[in-house]
């Protein structure tokens, strides 16, 4: 056992099945770390909170990161995948019936100009209604408040990650469109850090990743194993079929794909929000953490 473990403070919106693995199996410890989770309200608190060092990673859509790099003079970097895939499905209130529906109402975002907002402005723009012309953006904040703000009528639709669409479809909501039907390829979350202060802590980044790719392996090699679920459903406190569900979004791999990346970025670009640091996607990632742990 090491003693004086280095804290890491890692803010997320959806619990990790690799975190779980990673701390469970004694990888973290192993590495000298204690990582400590805390779940977002909003992604403006999770990105401030780097900015500010108050945590020192991020589990966040990618989409997060083009938003707030450098937009108050510090860049934020993505270091890693965090997870495989995404399920970005729309819920609606059960006063609409149709697309047509929607107008004049308003719909629960987390921020209006970041990540899955610009998902649900796509999906909504595919039948032809714009935001601030046939509705409008409530800024809720992470799913749970905006399954609440629908829950109290005083929004009618939003994007609902799981567990929440099931809360939704117990209460009456139901399921309008999934962001699958415009954006197919829209990629899961990243790792990301302050640049300055991956810099500073080159080795504790290192640190992380040899955890966490340690814990994909594990989870990799043993896809079937009752242990790696009963890991994941008792350190996240969740059912066994929310367990599966969360395991089967954990990344092959480590690696980032530009390509993937490219597609939030063009969305930004789409609906014409600024990009502070530049127009390359390259300009948001930092592989050569990934590099030193073998990760090409």
């Amino acid at each position: 056992m090491i003693n004086n473990l280095t804290d890491i403070e890692l803010i997320t919106f959806a619990p990790s099945a690799t975190v779980a693995v990673a701390k469970k199996y004694g990888f973290f410890e192993y590495e000298g770390l204690d990582v400590k989770e805390t779940r977002t309200p909003s992604s403006s608190e999770q990105m401030r909170g780097l900015i500010e060092e108050r945590y020192q990673i991020a589990s966040t859509a990618f989409d997060n990161v083009l938003a707030w790099s450098n937009r108050e003079g510090l860049e934020i970097l993505a270091i890693a995948k965090a997870s495989s895939m995404v399920k970005l499905p729309m819920y609606v209130t059960s006063e609409i019936s149709s697309w047509t529906d929607i107008k004049g109402k308003v719909l629960a975002v987390d921020a209006i100009d970041t990540a899955y907002a610009l998902v649900l402005r796509r999906i909504l723009l595919e039948h032809d209604l714009v935001l601030d012309r046939d509705y409008t953006f409530h800024p809720a904040g992470s799913t749970g408040f905006r399954f609440e703000s629908m829950e109290s009528g005083k929004t009618c639709g939003a994007i609902l990650n799981p567990p929440w669409n099931k809360k939704a479809e117990d209460v009456g909501m139901k399921l309008f469109a999934n962001h699958n039907q415009v954006l197919p390829d829209y990629p899961g979350g990243t790792y990301a850090v302050s640049k300055d202060w991956a810099m500073e802590n080159h080795d504790l980044v290192i640190s992380f990743l040899r955890a966490m790719l340690r814990a994909t392996d594990i989870i990799y090699t043993n896809p079937d194993s009752k242990e790696i679920l009963s890991t994941v459903e008792q350190g996240l406190s969740v059912s066994a079929n929310e367990a599966k569900g969360i395991l089967s979004r954990v990344p092959f791999n480590l690696n980032l794909s530009a390509k993937e990346l490219q597609i939030p970025l063009d969305l930004r670009s789409d609906f014409g929000y600024q990009l502070h640091n530049g127009i390359e996607v390259e300009n948001y990632l930092d592989k050569s953490y990934l590099l030193e742990i073998g990760i090409e």
